[in-house]
């Protein structure tokens, strides 16, 4: 039977996954995370607008518990510190109102949770690989066997794929190497950031790395939310 939630440090094992993917999936607004709380007194509140001028709006007096959506500045907190003491929440439903604790409540990281309908839904859309459960959860047909690495003697490395070859410099290289290693063990789809952080660019964008080679699309293709894979189609 498929869990409620899962411990955003068991799916740091699960997946080829960090706490700080979460924290790109939480400010670029695709996925939430959540804490399980025991009852508490709190003060619901109605964020609101008059002539520009943003305002709170205390609307009842009640009782939060159980499962409740972090705010992202503080999933930011938490995986940055480690640790940090929380008192206000997001309303499970609805962005307008947020939940004001009585009492702030110190968390770490390991209270987060993922709750499973997302855990699911980022294996489907962003080809997050559960290694636990022995399958490929991403919907991709590639031919990686059509994919080949050659080391030139001149430091650069030539690719080729569909009788097609293209040559690229260091950095290049350790990212497109980075990709073919990913669609070889199931991962396929790997951050932007971390594609350039491990091939030592200090660059931000990969098509900045890229710029000189205009084809480097017909090789590497992006899902538009910061994750990249072999263009193996």
């Amino acid at each position: 039977m498929e869990k409620q939630y899962y411990a955003l440090t068991e799916l740091t094992e699960r997946w080829d996954f960090s706490l700080h993917d979460a924290l790109y999936l939480a400010e670029n607004g695709l996925c939430r995370f959540w804490v399980n709380l025991p009852e508490t007194n709190s003060i619901r509140f109605e964020k609101a607008e008059n002539n520009g001028l943003a305002y709170e709006l205390p609307v009842e007096i009640c009782k939060t518990g159980g499962l409740m959506p972090l705010m992202t500045e503080d999933v930011r907190r938490l995986i940055i510190y480690k640790t940090a003491k929380i008192s206000r929440l997001s309303c499970p439903s609805d962005g307008t109102y947020f939940i004001r604790l009585d009492k702030a409540v110190e968390l770490t990281a390991d209270d987060m949770v993922m709750m499973c309908k997302d855990k699911l839904r980022l294996e489907k859309e962003l080809g997050f690989f559960d290694k636990k459960a022995k399958v490929k959860t991403a919907d991709i047909r590639h031919n990686i066997d059509d994919f080949f690495i050659e080391e030139l003697p001149n430091g650069y490395t030539k690719f080729s794929y569909h009788g097609k070859n293209y040559t690229y410099g260091f950095v290049q290289s350790k990212i497109i190497k980075q990709l073919y290693d990913a669609a070889l063990d199931g991962r396929i789809w790997i951050y932007g950031k971390t594609l350039l952080k491990n091939a030592g660019s200090s660059s931000y964008r990969l098509g900045d790395v890229f710029r000189p080679h205009r084809d480097w699309m017909e090789l590497i293709k992006s899902n538009k939310q910061g994750l990249y894979r072999l263009y193996l189609e």
